[in-house]
């Protein structure tokens, strides 16, 4: 029976997009808001938020690396709120997997990058993402499995969430220049510079995941 099945979880931050759907489950135009998970599995994802959304309202969750989901806000919570998942069974043994996955990739770039050497990305301009929903430019100065050092006027507090491009973490200090950011989860270097990216803005794109 279903209610017997153990699916996987991540606690950690996974960048996010939240799409609001209107009654005919279309996406409403300017509703995209980024925000990045506190906890996620396949029957619900809780986000931290600086929008307010009320309960019932029925949305798309986009997670970068990871896919797209329907899903529909089921209650508040501090800083945020969760989010049930409407999927069928098959879709959240999909989702599970998809889960151990990206859980398993932080874990072997955790054991795989203990030196966290730092080195300049290519392209160089990102985006913030603060806790209060507001969004800035920025340039990377330097890059590691393990944090990212930014140029930018803004000066968020030392211990403040954000998230620079797809990748969560918190202000460590702060420079001349902006300030260094510690992520929650040590990353794949190898990933790094796309996930340096904001997630793309295309609402649409949410859909692919779960629509076969």
């Amino acid at each position: 029976m279903s209610s017997t099945i153990q699916y996987a979880r991540f606690i950690g931050g996974v960048a996010s997009r939240l799409t609001l759907l209107d009654k005919s489950d279309r996406p409403v135009s300017n509703s995209a808001v980024s925000c990045w998970t506190s906890s996620l599995s396949p029957i619900q994802v809780v986000v931290s938020c600086g929008k307010q959304l009320g309960r019932g309202q029925k949305l798309v969750v986009q997670l970068a690396a990871i896919g797209g989901f329907l899903g529909r806000v089921e209650r508040a919570v501090d800083g945020g709120f969760a989010i049930r998942l409407l999927l069928d069974e098959a879709g959240r043994r999909k989702l599970s997997a998809k889960i151990v996955w990206y859980r398993k990739r932080v874990l072997h770039a955790a054991a795989d990058n203990r030196s966290y050497k730092r080195w300049r990305p290519a392209r160089r301009e990102s985006t913030l993402l603060l806790a209060d929903a507001r969004t800035a430019s920025c340039r990377v100065l330097d890059v590691s499995a393990s944090g990212a050092a930014v140029a930018v006027e803004l000066r968020p507090g030392v211990g403040e969430p954000l998230a620079v491009g797809q990748l969560v973490g918190k202000v460590v200090r702060h420079l001349d220049e902006g300030f260094a950011v510690q992520f929650l989860s040590i990353q794949d270097e190898g990933a790094n510079e796309e996930l340096l990216l904001p997630l793309a803005p295309d609402a649409n794109s949410a859909f692919y995941f779960y629509i076969d």
